[in-house]
């Protein structure tokens, strides 16, 4: 399994040895507080179930299935989702997976993007996103089918908790029974909101909290800190450098300490390179500052 996940060692190893073994469940709950990894181990561990390499290479990430996992087009891979419902009568989405709302559309693919381009970072959908009946109708459409080319067929349902009651209730069939080519993959952030039925007939995965309870780190720096992981450090940091020096004092020595926490020495080319991105607005003597900081 991809072990670059951090913090979700245990869980990982507990998956790994399901495959190994060819005892992969036929439904997991992946839980815990946002920006674990919870939807990133579930893409893992699709990718791993359907990889072509050996088993201790699975994921590989360069096989066709990988890829095609990865970018959200296998055809044996339903990724299931909140989004707005369409206004007055206007249709849902289909069993094939169809919009017709234009702009619920846009919404929709936007959101893919997101999640295949920049997956740190939030996607705000114009009004407020469920999970609806008409998504759960898709999946038992699906679910009888058989596979294209994978091993398994694989759903995840992201945000699962915002299910509305008819479509937990529906789904609650489906999961009752799974066909044997199938794994359901739910991801939550709040299990407690989950039918109780619905817990039970999972196997559930802890994913922990990256910063142990005991630290002292502000809220603040806990967020960027759950933000702020794998490869995602650089690209992020580039991105909130140039806002740094227009906020508040406090607010910039928080997030400065909350990416130095973060960076190792491998990071430190990285920054000093960041460096021509500070807007004129800085002083030498915040430069001297965090100089000193990046220096320590």
């Amino acid at each position: 399994m991809n072990r670059t996940i951090k913090g979700q060692e245990r869980a990982l190893e507990i998956l790994e040895h399901s495959l190994n073994e060819d005892k992969v469940a036929g439904s997991y709950l992946f839980h815990g507080p946002d920006g674990v990894g919870k939807f990133a181990t579930a893409v893992a561990f699709a990718q791993a179930i359907n990889c072509h390499a050996t088993k201790e290479k699975r994921p590989c990430g360069v096989c066709i299935s990988c890829q095609k996992i990865s970018q959200f087009t296998h055809p044996d891979l339903l990724h299931i989702f909140p989004f707005p419902k369409p206004d007055g009568n206007k249709a849902d989405i289909s069993i094939d997976g169809e919009l017709k709302t234009e702009k619920i559309l846009k919404e929709y693919e936007a959101f893919i993007t997101n999640k295949k381009e920049t997956p740190w970072r939030d996607y705000f959908f114009s009004k407020n996103s469920g999970i609806r009946i008409a998504s759960i109708r898709m999946l038992e459409h699906r679910i009888r089918l058989s596979p294209n080319e994978a091993i398994k067929k694989v759903y995840i349902i992201e945000q699962a908790d915002k299910m509305t009651n008819q479509a937990a209730n529906a789904f609650l069939k489906t999961l009752e029974e799974p066909p044997a080519d199938t794994v359901i993959i739910l991801t939550s952030s709040k299990p407690s909101a989950l039918l109780p039925t619905i817990l039970s007939r999972c196997q559930k995965s802890l994913s922990n909290q990256l910063v142990p309870k005991s630290s002292n780190k502000t809220s603040c720096e806990l967020a960027i800190y759950r933000k702020c992981r794998q490869d995602y450090i650089p690209k992020l940091l580039m991105e909130i450098w140039p806002k740094l020096f227009v906020w508040q004092k406090k607010t910039v020595w928080t997030l400065v300490r909350a990416c130095l926490l973060l960076l190792i020495s491998s990071k430190k080319k990285m920054i000093l390179n960041s460096w021509n991105f500070a807007p004129n607005l800085v002083t030498k003597r915040v430069k001297h500052s965090w100089l000193k900081l990046f220096l320590n």
